[in-house]
């Protein structure tokens, strides 16, 4: 729980099956919140599990994520935080929901360094669905956000290692992943899903006016959270596994479209889509490690 988004806990020496188990548990918990987060705000007008089962495959496409990775954990907390804020809604004073939603972020920075960029989404949130926000509004997420890195370094420093906390920061900016850049299958699979998702956001557009005010909000602020999440890949450090958390979003707004497109071909045929070209990356990529 300390330094799991920092280069510091080795998993490579954990067995596989309970890397798998974890992976497959964390993922199922956020699709469980997902399925709350739409029931409880009804930003897509019927109940559905299409949230859920679209962020599943389209996750599990990757193969890495078939094994534990931390930033998993980042997810739950991040749709944690998102809820906080969609909670502020109409009211008078969020100052409790501005630190908690600063709170969960910084958790979630603690598995994920770059999340903790996120905290600068809460103040601009919570202006967006309430139309005001006070300083203390906008401070408080920081100071929220702070609070799991006092109780962090306090540890470190407590028991003299705290040459180790700041090392593993600098190893966690200074690393380089490429991995996904240099897959051309699934940057081609990726491409397809940023063109559903690219329809589904026109969609959700041009359905704007008709829906209710709250309704309007939450999708904007999972416009801000969304794009957030792509900027994230100017860093180095960044690659395949900040789908987890751009996937969040995008669920919701292919959800969306498939639910209430006229047009039910192409609603059938894009979930089809993805569903099975996910299956069979799977088999293309046993195939490589097989060659």
């Amino acid at each position: 729980f300390l330094t799991p988004a920092l280069p510091g806990i080795d998993l490579s020496t954990v067995r596989f099956e309970i890397l798998i188990a974890l992976s497959f548990i964390t993922v199922l918990i956020i699709c469980f919140q997902l399925l709350i987060t739409n029931a409880r705000f009804a930003f897509i007008k019927e109940r559905s599990f299409l949230p859920s089962y679209l962020y599943l495959f389209i996750i599990y496409t990757i193969p890495e994520l078939h094994f534990f990775n931390p930033i998993l954990i980042s997810g739950v907390f991040c749709l944690l935080a998102i809820n906080t804020i969609f909670d502020s809604f109409e009211k008078n004073n969020a100052i409790l929901n501005a630190f908690n939603a600063g709170f969960l972020t910084g958790i979630a920075g603690l598995f994920y360094l770059s999340v903790n960029l996120f905290v600068i989404l809460i103040p601009i949130s919570l202006f967006n669905l309430r139309g005001k926000v006070s300083w203390r509004e906008v401070v408080t997420p920081f100071i929220g956000l702070l609070l799991p890195w006092l109780f962090v370094f306090t540890f470190y420093f407590a028991t003299n290692n705290t040459n180790i906390f700041v090392d593993n920061i600098l190893n966690y900016i200074k690393f380089k992943n490429v991995s996904l850049i240099s897959d051309y299958v699934l940057l081609g699979y990726f491409g397809l899903i940023g063109l559903i998702t690219l329809i589904s956001s026109m969609f959700v557009l041009k359905q704007y006016d008709e829906e209710k005010i709250r309704v309007r909000r939450y999708f904007k602020i999972l416009f801000f959270f969304f794009f957030s999440s792509l900027i994230f890949l100017i860093f180095p450090f960044v690659s395949y596994e900040i789908i987890v958390l751009a996937v969040l979003p995008i669920s919701f707004f292919i959800t969306s479209y498939l639910s209430f497109v006229r047009r039910r071909f192409w609603a059938e045929f894009f979930f089809i889509l993805i569903i099975v070209l996910s299956f069979s990356l799977q088999f293309v990529f046993e195939w490589r490690r097989a060659g």
